[in-house]
């Protein structure tokens, strides 16, 4: 068993709402998938956080997670585990 399927991280002080994404392969919609996500958690008071569970993927889901989450407004924290 992987270290992050193991550790328990409690969420970052102030954040209100938390949402799991499971990924496998999903180069063709995360974008998508992530615009829509943080577009409506954007229109919600108070911070929130977006967590992408990789499980193993062949192609650039991460990668594309990743981009996103450099460029995501800061009251939407976004994180990749893998």
């Amino acid at each position: 068993m992987s270290q992050s399927s193991t550790r328990k991280e409690a969420p970052p002080a102030g954040v209100l709402r938390s949402i799991v994404i499971p990924a496998y392969n999903e180069e063709s919609r995360i974008t998508g998938t992530l615009e829509r996500t943080i577009a409506y958690l954007s229109a919600l008071p108070g911070a929130s956080e977006i967590i992408v569970v990789d499980d193993g993927s062949r192609d650039a889901t991460g990668a594309i997670v990743q981009a996103k989450a450099a460029t995501a407004p800061d009251h939407v924290r976004l994180r990749l585990l893998r």
